[in-house]
C-alpha cells in the first residue's frame, strides 16, 4: 500500500479525519512512464470515491490535492486497513503498530465485520471515548457496496484485496481502493442498463510492469489476467478470494506474488481447494 494514513482534525471544526498521503519519492525506482501510470491510477481512485456516495464505501471529506512532492486527501476517521489488521507486522502505513501487534480477528469478528469488545482497547488508541459497535454482517457490508456499484453505478471495482478494505473508528468495514475501477460500457448491449453478463476489456496483465501499475495477481479473476476481459462475475470471483484470505491470516489463496506463470499454474488448482 503506497498511501500512508495519519489521524487528523479539521482546524475550523475540529472534525476528526484520516489523511491519506502518497510521497512521490516512493516511486523513484519506477521508470518514468510507470510512475505516471501509478499516479494516474491513484488520482482516478480518489476521484471515483469522491463522486460515489454510499454508506459502505469510504467517504472522502477533503478532495485530492497534488503538490510537486505528494498526493493527499482526507477521509472519514479510520482505525486501520483490513490488510494491517490481518498482518500488522507487514505494514508500515499505520502508525499504531504497537496497538495492532497482538491484534487478531476472530471468526465471529470476520463474520460480522466488526471490532468487538475484545478490541475496544485498541480502538481507544485513536478514539478515547465511547465507541458504538454496530452489528452488521461483514459479508453484507461489502456485498451491499458491490451491489450498489454493479447495479446503480454500472461500475466494476476490480481491486478487491485486503488493502482495499478499511475499518473506520466505529468498526464498520468500508470499500476503498478504486484505482482500477471501470465503468461497464453501456453500448455493449445497446441499452442504458448493461446486463449482468456484460463484458468489457482491460489491459492484459504484464509481468514487466512494476507493482501498483496494475491489479495484484492474487486478487484477480482468470479472465481478467489471461484474457483481458472482465464482468461483474470478475468482482465476485475476487470477493471469494478475499474471503479465503480472511480465514487464512491474510495470506492469499493464490499466493503467486508478481509471477504470471505461477498464477497460470495456480488458477488451475483453485477448484481443488473446495472439493
Amino acid at each position: 500500500m503506497l498511501w500512508k494514513l495519519y489521524a487528523a482534525k479539521k482546524r475550523s471544526t475540529q472534525q476528526e479525519a484520516t489523511v491519506w498521503a502518497l510521497e512521490k519519492k516512493t516511486l523513484e525506482s519506477y521508470p518514468k512512464s510507470q510512475r505516471e501510470t501509478v499516479l494516474d491510477a491513484m488520482k482516478h481512485g480518489v476521484a471515483t470515491m469522491t463522486r460515489i456516495k454510499h454508506p459502505k464505501i469510504l467517504s472522502v471529506v477533503q478532495p485530492l490535492e497534488e503538490s510537486r512532492d505528494s498526493l493527499a486527501f482526507a477521509s472519514e476517521p479510520l482505525f486501520t486497513s483490513l490488510k494491517t489488521a490481518l498482518s500488522p507486522s507487514c505494514s508500515s502505513t499505520n502508525g499504531n503498530f504497537e496497538a495492532l501487534r497482538d491484534f487478531t480477528l476472530t471468526d465471529i469478528e470476520i463474520k460480522y465485520g466488526l471490532i468487538q469488545a475484545s478490541a475496544l482497547n485498541v480502538i481507544h488508541v485513536i478514539a478515547p471515548y465511547s465507541v458504538r459497535i454496530t452489528i452488521t454482517p461483514f459479508l453484507l457490508q461489502l456485498t451491499e457496496a458491490l451491489h450498489f456499484l454493479h447495479s446503480d453505478c454500472h461500475r466494476l471495482h476490480l481491486n478487491l484485496i485486503p488493502e482495499s478494505v478499511v475499518i473506520n473508528k466505529y468498526g464498520l468495514w468500508k470499500l476503498a481502493g478504486f484505482e482500477f475501477s471501470k465503468v461497464l460500457d453501456e453500448s455493449c448491449n445497446g441499452t442504458n442498463n448493461p446486463s449482468m453478463d456484460s463484458v468489457i476489456t482491460v489491459p492484459i496483465w504484464q509481468g514487466a510492469l512494476m507493482p501498483a501499475c496494475q491489479p495484484a495477481l492474487h486478487g484477480c479473476s482468470p479472465e481478467a489476467i489471461l484474457q483481458g476481459q472482465v464482468s461483474r462475475a470478475s468482482d465476485m470471483f475476487a470477493f471469494g478470494l478475499l474471503i479465503c484470505s480472511l480465514y487464512n491470516k491474510g495470506q492469499p489463496l493464490l499466493d503467486t506474488g508478481n509471477d504470471y506463470s505461477a498464477y497460470r499454474r495456480g488458477i488451475k488448482d483453485v477448484s481443488l481447494y473446495f472439493i
